[in-house]
């Protein structure tokens, strides 16, 4: 339904600004009347067949009489069918800046390119874009580290491949009490790498003084009568910290009422315990958390599983997302008191902020507010899982898929370009230096509300900037430090003012020095475009830019 919605307001107002001649006026306007009566009738017609496909529905269901084999339990529990994909999950401490991603199918260049560049960002800045292979890159961290002292961390690794074939060769021994540091979920690879120490589970204490200090402000503070049902849910909770953060927030605004309480209580199960070193019951602690949100914000965190493990999602890059995707509602009162999509936004991201479901930062000096947030291993793992059950975000194309795919995410840069046509495609977001041209020629985009390509490779910029400007119901555009396979461009293909339901702009840190006046005339719609090119630039919202 909603993307014969989508492609009614496209058709009937997607129309260029009214000429100045009465002549052609009063042709353009009779033209559009034919236009909209033409589009009303098509779109009655895919509205009735819609309206069939439900009377069917309905009649099957009267048919087997699903009604009567339907009972209304007392309690409704946590789903109980999600169970941990991991062997085991660790709380690491003291892990500083330099970590990288290890999956288990790992692009062994980015991983050194990686790992290079946070060794020395300045000296290895234009690392990405040089074509050095595994040897010379491995080679070239060796060198970098020759007699020098280091502390380097290596997180999440799950396989012995990557630490055999790029990590433990760069890492060179030397005689300089230097110290590497790695986490790994699995008790083998553990092994493998080197001396193995067990994190172990937060004492009874501390899990108190955590618990209380999160919902009532110190742990001198908490009623006694909820002392027998705190020691449950901490006893469920096993000592994992992210576990009791989550049932904290949870409670935090329930604090008085026991009853809630004991209910959060039956319902988190308790596997986290020492029997159970897998810890599965903590997915069930976080289910919870998850159908204790609003349906809106559900879907805002859902949406964060298009992002890749360990990345940090700038906020604002979030929220015009959420925007473009219709996420953000303004109720009528919002529109009255004049808040913003913007503001509207920012409350649903600290609303997940605040229940602890995503993780602050980049922080603020000066005021405190995170810029940015990430999500925990255990979280971003339930949300993919949530996506794959929703039909919701596809990060990888199985066999018939296209046709029902909408939300499209491709992490890998090895991973092969779809050649299939995807007519329902709404979003595609690419985090790998992928040929872009090559994906737009391929895929159907007829709906594409979202094309986000911060980081990708262009070529072929004037055909490009065409199959770009023919995306008429896009929203948001995304080609923060995009670069060109040849020459360079300072001024944004004219072809984008076509875009009149455009509402973020993101052209940050590459060429472009000039947008055309014709451009900015076109984006009758356009409430944020962040140009400027430094690493410090900003989100600029232009309500009235046009």
């Amino acid at each position: 339904m909603e993307d014969i919605v989508d492609t009614f307001m496209v058709r009937v107002q997607g129309a260029g600004p009214p000429s100045k001649r009465s002549a052609k006026r009063f042709i353009k306007k009779m033209t559009s009347m034919v236009t909209k009566a033409k589009v009303r009738r098509d779109v009655a017609k895919e509205i009735q067949g819609i309206k069939e496909r439900v009377r069917e529905v309905a009649d099957r269901r009267d048919r087997f009489k699903l009604d009567a084999i339907v009972t209304t339990a007392k309690k409704t529990p946590v789903d109980p069918r999600i169970t941990s994909l991991y062997a085991k999950v660790i709380e690491p401490v003291g892990i500083g800046e330099a970590k990288e991603e290890v999956i288990a199918s790992p692009d062994t260049q980015k991983l050194l390119k990686d790992m290079l560049y946070q060794l020395d960002k300045e000296k290895f800045k234009d690392i990405h874009s040089t074509m050095l292979d595994e040897r010379l890159l491995i080679d070239e961290a060796i060198k970098f580290l020759k007699n020098k002292k280091y502390l380097i961390v290596i997180d999440d690794i799950w396989d012995k491949e990557p630490w055999d074939k790029a990590i433990g060769l760069s890492l060179i021994e030397s005689n300089m009490r230097s110290r590497i540091i790695t986490t790994t979920r699995i008790i083998d690879v553990a092994e493998h790498v080197g001396g193995c120490y067990r994190l172990k589970s937060l004492s009874d204490k501390s899990s108190e003084m955590l618990f209380y200090g999160r919902i009532f402000g110190s742990q001198d503070k908490y009623p006694r009568q909820f002392s027998e049902v705190s020691k449950k849910i901490l006893k469920k909770c096993g000592g994992v910290p992210l576990a009791m953060v989550t049932t904290s927030s949870l409670l935090a605004n329930k604090s008085e009422n026991i009853k809630v309480w004991e209910d959060v209580c039956d319902s988190i199960g308790s596997g986290l315990g020492r029997n159970n070193p897998g810890m599965n019951d903590m997915r069930k602690i976080l289910l919870l958390s998850y159908y204790n949100l609003l349906s809106h914000l559900k879907t805002c965190l859902l949406y964060l599983s298009i992002f890749p493990e360990d990345y940090k999602i700038s906020k604002d890059r979030l929220i015009w997302r959420w925007i473009a995707e219709g996420f953000v509602q303004q109720g009528q009162q919002a529109a009255r008191d004049q808040i913003s999509f913007l503001e509207i936004g920012e409350n649903y991201f600290n609303e997940l902020l605040n229940r602890s479901l995503i993780q602050p930062a980049d922080m603020d000096g000066m005021e405190g507010i995170p810029k940015a947030c990430c999500l925990h291993d255990l979280v971003l793992d339930l949300l993919i899982n949530l996506s794959v059950e929703e039909c919701f975000i596809t990060t990888v194309l199985g066999d018939g898929m296209e046709s029902k795919v909408r939300w499209l995410s491709l992490h890998s840069s090895n991973t092969t370009w779809p050649t299939m046509k995807m007519p329902k495609l709404r979003s595609l977001t690419i985090f790998r230096p992928y040929d872009v041209a090559i994906v737009l020629t391929h895929l159907c985009y007829r709906l594409l509300r979202v094309l986000d390509l911060q980081g990708c490779r262009l070529k072929g910029l004037a055909s490009l900037g065409c199959l770009i400007g023919s995306l008429s119901h896009l929203r948001y555009l995304g080609a923060p430090r995009t670069t060109l396979y040849y020459g360079h461009v300072d001024k944004l293909p004219v072809e984008i003012g076509k875009l009149r339901f455009l509402q973020t702009l993101d052209i940050s840190e590459t060429e472009v020095k000039e947008v055309p006046s014709s451009v900015i005339a076109g984006l009758g719609q356009l409430m944020c475009l962040r140009y400027v090119r430094h690493e410090a630039a900003s989100w600029v919202e232009e309500p009235n830019l046009p």
